[in-house]
Formats: C-alpha cells, structure tokens, sequence
C-alpha cells in the first residue's frame, strides 16, 4: 500500500454553475484563501503572509487522539497536516493498530515513536517523505 500525498489545491464553484463558469473559478493553493462575496460572482482570493494564515487557522486543534485505529489511516491524517509525507513501504504495516495523542504537525516525532519498540524503520528519502518497513 502507498500512501498518496495529498494535493493542496482548491477550486471552489458554486451550486449550479456551468462547466465554463466552473472552469473559470481561481485555484485556492497554500498559503492563500478564497472570500465568496455573497453580492458578487466573483471570488477574490487573496494570499497571506505566514503570520495571519497561523492565525486564521490557529482554531484547528494540532492534537488528535486515535483510539485502535489502522496505521495507514493515521498516516493519511498526518500526511494532510504536514509537508513531509509517511509512506508505508511495507503494505502488512497498514494494519497495525495505533492508539494515543499525537501533534499532526509532528510526523518526526510520530516516526520516533513508531521505531521504539524496533518493529518499525523510518527512512528519510529526501527532505519530503520517511519511508516506513518493518526492521
């Protein structure tokens, strides 16, 4: 099993629109938000600089609790929150069932844990992915 990254691009179209007025719609990518003015066709998107988007967001609990659930559905939560993505190299691993608290926007420390009992490797592969397999 691979886990695929997630894609962080966003179209936002409304309720009945045609194909073309759905084509024209701006993509929404990171760092950005779309405001929909509810008097006006046209949305306007507007990019943020790092400070107002961790305000804006600052809402959104880091920590999520699992409780008995499949690693390769934990990795696909983690792999949403965070640039660096989890891949499971060793499909068997996906069923291993994990339970705890864990900072989404904390894939490294995840990985620590996972290889303290020295069933599980991690291996980096680039500044983007941690390949995990069994030891």
């Amino acid at each position: 099993m691979r886990v695929v990254r997630v894609v962080r691009v966003v179209r936002v179209v409304r309720d009945g629109a045609d194909a073309d007025a759905a084509s024209a719609t701006p993509l929404v990518t990171a760092g950005e938000r779309m405001l929909v003015p509810s008097v006006s066709p046209t949305p306007v998107v507007e990019k943020l600089p790092p400070a107002a988007l961790r305000e804006s967001l600052a809402w959104q609990s880091r920590l999520t609790d699992f409780a008995d659930a499949p690693l390769a559905d934990v990795i696909v939560r983690f792999n949403a929150r965070s640039h660096l993505q989890l891949v499971l190299a060793d499909a068997d691993l996906g069923a291993r069932r994990i339970r705890g608290t864990f900072a989404l926007d904390e894939a490294e420390a995840f990985v620590r844990l996972l290889e303290r009992d020295g069933e599980i490797v991690g291996e980096r592969r680039g500044e983007t992915e941690i390949h995990l397999r069994r030891r």
